[in-house]
């Protein structure tokens, strides 16, 4: 092979994550919101909304970095599961959790606090090739809070 379609091959890229941390913090009345978002590039982009609008950091690459550069799908052939390791579970109206995904759609797991207080939690995800091992998993540290003025 040669060209770029060489240099892939020969780097063999894998799949990556890195633990992070996304925290929300709203003053009533605002809701605060606290959100991962896995893209079918290889991307991650992770919302922190306090109610007054959301702020949307890309993290490019995130999870397969070299077919983002090639401009390809990189989730054709992955899967994602998001498991609970402790806490909080993502919100009503995220992914489902405990069960592979396909990354052939984007994949959405938030913590969301309309009421006065925190929740928080640690989430396991994991990567891995359609129907094989995991490849890659990282740790995120959830926490949405919602205080009085």
């Amino acid at each position: 092979m040669s060209g770029f379609a060489g240099v892939l091959a020969a780097h063999s890229p894998t799949p990556r994550l890195t633990d992070r941390s996304v925290s929300a913090g709203a003053t009533f009345p605002n809701n605060a919101t606290a959100e991962l978002e896995f893209n079918t590039d290889g991307g991650l982009n992770t919302v922190v909304d306090n109610g007054t609008g959301g702020v949307v950091t890309s993290h490019f690459p995130e999870w397969y970095g070299f077919h983002y550069a090639a401009g390809w799908s990189a989730g054709t052939h992955y899967e994602i599961r998001c498991t609970v390791q402790s806490g909080s579970a993502p919100s009503s109206g995220s992914a489902a959790i405990d069960t592979w995904l396909a990354l052939t759609s984007a994949r959405e797991w938030f913590l969301f606090r309309n009421s006065l207080g925190s929740s928080s939690g640690t989430w396991l995800i994991e990567i891995r090739p359609t129907n094989g091992a995991v490849v890659a998993s990282a740790t995120y540290t959830m926490l949405a809070q919602k205080s009085s003025p």
